[in-house]
């Protein structure tokens, strides 16, 4: 997976970098940078539980796969100081499953980002799923 699109930003200050934060379940969370570092390594947190809707939906549906991009924005909290992820939407799907796509859009949801320092920022993200290959 790569980045398809997100203006670079200058790098945050280092305390800005990814720390833990907790959720209300207990488990920490990374607050990533905005800049495409920090981004990227956003999205790679996410994959293992993307991963595991992917895996779960592929058994009842096996010829699910194909590429997927979500878009989202980041923007500032103005109750908190963090960024906020609004606008999450699947914007071109070959998956053709609303579950699956749905299981996307919650997981990016859920990313915790600083908040931009210039102004709202839009990413566009491309998933790919294929079908593991059988031994």
């Amino acid at each position: 997976m790569e980045l398809v699109h997100a203006p670079l930003e200058p790098t945050p200050p280092l305390d800005a970098l990814p720390v833990e934060e907790e959720e209300d379940s207990g488990a920490p969370r990374m607050v990533w940078s905005t800049d495409v570092e920090g981004i990227r390594g956003a999205m790679r947190e996410s994959i293992p539980e993307i991963k595991a809707c992917y895996e779960a939906w592929v058994k009842a549906y096996p010829e699910m796969e194909g590429r997927l991009i979500a878009s989202f924005t980041i923007s500032a909290d103005p109750e908190e100081d963090r960024g906020l992820v609004s606008e999450v939407a699947i914007l071109d799907s070959e998956l053709k499953h609303k579950m699956m796509e749905g299981c996307v859009l919650d997981v990016v949801s859920e990313l915790r980002f600083v908040a931009p320092s210039g102004g709202p920022l839009t990413v566009r993200y491309p998933f790919n799923f294929a079908v593991p290959a059988e031994p």
